[in-house]
C-alpha cells in the first residue's frame, strides 16, 4: 500500500485558540503530528497530556509552561 503524502496543503485544516491556524498532518492512536502557525502575542489553551515527546519551532520563539504531578 502506497502512503499518501499530507503537507499543509492537504491535510485537514481548523482554527483554534487566538487567532490561530492548525494542520493535522497525522493523528493515529499512537502518534499526533500537527503544524501550527501562531501570530506574534497569541497563546494557545492550555492542554493536558499523559506524554509528549518532541516540539519543534520552525520559526520565533515559544514559551511553555509546564508542571508534573503524580496521579
Amino acid at each position: 500500500m502506497k502512503e499518501k503524502l499530507i503537507d499543509k496543503q492537504t491535510a485537514e485544516h481548523y482554527f483554534g485558540g487566538d487567532n490561530c491556524d492548525y494542520w493535522e498532518l497525522t493523528e493515529t492512536s499512537r502518534l499526533s503530528v500537527k503544524q501550527e502557525c501562531m501570530p506574534g502575542g497569541t497563546k494557545e489553551n492550555c492542554i493536558f497530556t499523559r506524554m509528549c515527546n518532541n516540539f519543534f519551532v520552525l520559526k520565533g520563539a515559544a514559551t511553555f509552561t509546564y508542571a508534573v504531578s503524580r496521579l
